[in-house]
Formats: C-alpha cells, structure tokens, sequence
C-alpha cells in the first residue's frame, strides 16, 4: 500500500477512493505487530528508537561478514531518520518492506538497521530491490537478502549504483564481472568513493609482494582479500602488520594473507607484542 501524504486522522488509503476507517487500521496494525514482535529484537515505537544493529552469520555464499572483534557496525543513520514517525506510518512502511522483500528478510533487517529500514517508503523500497538486481546480475531473493544484511542500500539513490559499478570497474582496473563479485562479498563497496578503493587495492597488492606466499594467495583469490580488506575499521592497520611481518619481526615463519587480515589486533598484539613497539 503506499503511504498516504495527507493528514491520517481520517484514516489510511486502502483502495482507490476508498479510507481504511479507524479500526481497519488498528486490526492491521495489530495483525503486523503480532507477526513481527517475535522476530524483531528491537522495539517500534513512534520514534523507531532501537538503532543498534544486530551482527549475525551469514549462510548465503557471497555475502559474508568478518567475525572479527573489529568489524563495523552499519551506520544507522538517515536524513529521515530526524523525523519522528507516527504509528500509522510505521505500519505502512514496515507492510511495503514486507511485501517487496517478504516477510523474514524484512524483519531481520529491521532488527539490524531499524531506523534505514523504516526511513524509506515502499516505492524507494522497490526500486532499490530492482536496481540490485539489474546492477549485479542477481535473484530478487539474493537482492532482499543483500538489502536487509546492509540496510544502507534501501536508502541510496537506486539510479546511482550503475554509474557506481562502472567507476569501480575503472578506478580498479578489473573486469566489470569481477567487480560484481567484489559487490556481492562487501555490498557496501556499491557506496564508497570508487578511487579510494582503488589505491586500498594497490597498496594491497604492494603489501602482498613483500612475501611470496601472499602475492601467490592474492593473485589466486584478488575478489576475496579485496572484500576481506575493505571490511575493516581500519584497513591502513592490516597494511602496516604486513610490513611488520615481511621484515621477519616476530616469528621466523610468517602467517597465511587470509590470517593477517583477520586476525583482530588484541590477538595479533598477544602474539606479536614487539609489534605495539615497533609501529610507534
């Protein structure tokens, strides 16, 4: 349903000429708060006032996020998000995410990024679904998925994510097929500034010449540790450890590309503590 523009005491659009009267409106509302509380972890009010995210694994191959004790929570902010929502708006809001992204995907992403997810109308909701698609050469059910694991997208301008992909494809050199598959392992990527991801991506291949093992690693798997990289709070950091590590600090044998970057900082300062030292 879309949401009605006007003054909602007199009632919710339902069908055309036709208002939902107050207890139609209370009925649905009920209907959809009774399917959603045991699936929501936070709670909707007419703020929307829960705004920590929820981190969970992912079973869905190509979408994965770090378990690193690091990884970045999703930013749960939005100019709407400054407007408080009445409870008539939260209803139609969270029916549209419903219908566009079904109704587990939707409540899960509510969970995680309450705020994004109930700041965008249904249309918006389903343009950002389409445009994933389009964009990645991907299933509407992995598009719902990707929305709800970063509910960012849902509130980016969905016309934006083509030209996005094609000035990654530039600013990284690569083949426009492998830098969908960039997209799907760190979605996000669709949302950052295309040069900086492209000098992250050189100074990571600088990085991994410093050690054979690494260059080899990343030459067979550029995507993965590209995606695994950019990731982190603090991507310059993992950088540094290698230059840490190919010096031969430490230990003499030197860990696997996948385990330097991550590897939190707590466990890798326990095993190399001479590296807080030598970085200062």
């Amino acid at each position: 349903a879309e949401e009605d523009q006007g003054d909602h005491e007199g009632g919710e659009l339902d069908e055309p000429g036709r208002r939902m009267n107050v207890s139609e409106v209370n009925g649905i509302g009920m209907n959809v708060l009774e399917e959603a509380t045991p699936r929501m972890n936070s709670s909707i009010t007419s703020q929307a006032v829960s705004t920590q995210p929820r981190r969970a694994t992912i079973p869905d191959p190509g979408i994965v996020m770090d378990d690193d004790e690091g990884s970045p929570a999703e930013d749960d902010t939005s100019p709407l998000n400054r407007q408080p929502l009445d409870l008539v708006q939260i209803l139609v809001r969270l029916r549209g995410l419903v219908s566009v992204l079904g109704a587990e995907v939707a409540y899960a992403g509510l969970s995680r990024t309450p705020r994004i997810m109930l700041s965008v109308d249904t249309e918006r909701a389903q343009a950002s679904h389409a445009a994933l698609q389009d964009v990645l050469r991907i299933n509407g059910a992995l598009a719902a998925r990707m929305l709800e694991i970063r509910g960012k997208l849902v509130s980016t301008d969905p016309s934006s994510l083509q030209p996005q992909l094609s000035a990654l494809t530039i600013a990284l050199g690569w083949p426009r097929s492998r830098v969908r598959l960039l997209c799907l392992e760190e979605p996000l990527l669709l949302l950052r500034t295309p040069s900086s991801v492209g000098r992250l991506w050189r100074r990571l291949q600088r990085a991994a010449r410093l050690h054979r093992a690494w260059a080899d690693a990343l030459a067979q798997a550029p995507v993965d540790y590209l995606a695994m990289l950019t990731r982190l709070p603090r991507p310059d950091e993992a950088l540094v450890r290698m230059d840490f590590l190919s010096q031969g600090r430490g230990r003499s044998r030197i860990p696997p590309l996948e385990r330097v970057l991550r590897t939190p900082l707590g466990s890798f300062l326990r095993e190399f503590p001479e590296y807080s030292t030598w970085r200062h």
